[in-house]
C-alpha cells in the first residue's frame, strides 16, 4: 500500500499544471547491491513506479565493480529491454585518477610541517611509480574495483607509517632517517606490499585474504 501511495504522490506532482515538462533524474549508488537475487524486488518496485507514474526519466547509477556491465545485462536486462541503455567504459587511466584522489583526498597540500610534507611526497612517489603502477593494472584487469584497492593502500600505507615513526623514534637525532630517505623507504616498502597483495589476490577468490593475511 505504501508503494502505491508513493506512486499515486509522485504523478500528482507531474500532473500538476506547474509542473508540466519537468523530467525526474533518479540516481542510485552501488547499483550492485540491488541487482543481487535477493533484493531485486526493490530495484523492481522502482522501476514499475516510474512506469507507472508516466513521466520522462532517467536512471542513473553507479557501482563500484568494473564488471558491473555483465552482472547487469545477466540478471535484470529484461526490464530495461525497451529502453536506451549507456555505460560508461572504465579504464586503467580513470581508475588510476579515482585511486589517486581517494588516496591523497585527506591530505593537506598546503602542509608546512616538514614531515607531514615528506609523507606527501613520499605518496605521490608511491602512485607514480612504475612499478606501482604495473601491478595495479593487473589488479585492475582481475576486476577489483576502486574503492576494495583503495583499501588496501590505506592500510599499508598506515602500516609503513608506523614502522618509520617506530624507526625514528629508536635512533638519535644524528641517525635519524633524512626525508629523501624515508621517501625511498616509502616507495619501496609500499612497492613490495602491492606485489603481495596482486599475490594474494590472484591466489584466493575471497576478497578480504588480502587483509587478513598481511604480514603484522
Amino acid at each position: 500500500s505504501h508503494t502505491i501511495e508513493l506512486m499515486q504522490s509522485v504523478q500528482d506532482f507531474f500532473n500538476d499544471e506547474g509542473n508540466k515538462g519537468i523530467c525526474l533524474a533518479f540516481i542510485l549508488e552501488d547499483i550492485d547491491f540491488y541487482i543481487e537475487t535477493t533484493r531485486q524486488s526493490m530495484l523492481y518496485k522502482i522501476l514499475d513506479m516510474l512506469q507507472y507514474c508516466q513521466i520522462p526519466f532517467v536512471f542513473i547509477a553507479t557501482s563500484q565493480k568494473v564488471d558491473i556491465v555483465d552482472n547487469f545485462e545477466k540478471r535484470i536486462k529484461s526490464r530495461f529491454s525497451y529502453r536506451q541503455l549507456l555505460f560508461y567504459n572504465e579504464d586503467f587511466d580513470m581508475f588510476k585518477s579515482c585511486l589517486h584522489a581517494m588516496v591523497l583526498h585527506h591530505i593537506d597540500r598546503n602542509e608546512q610541517e616538514p614531515t607531514k610534507l615528506s609523507a606527501l611526497i613520499g605518496l605521490q612517489k608511491i602512485l607514480t611509480c612504475n612499478d606501482v603502477n604495473e601491478t595495479l593494472e593487473l589488479i585492475f584487469e582481475q576486476g577489483y574495483g576502486y574503492e576494495y584497492l583503495c583499501k588496501q593502500l590505506q592500510i599499508l600505507i598506515s602500516h609503513i607509517e608506523y614502522e618509520v615513526r617506530h624507526q625514528v623514534s629508536e635512533t638519535d637525532k644524528s641517525k635519524q632517517i633524512q626525508l629523501s630517505d624515508l621517501d625511498e623507504f616509502l616507495a619501496q616498502k609500499t612497492t613490495d606490499a602491492i606485489k603481495r597483495i596482486n599475490y594474494l589476490c590472484y591466489e584466493s577468490n575471497e576478497k578480504y585474504t588480502a587483509i587478513q593475511s598481511l604480514p603484522q
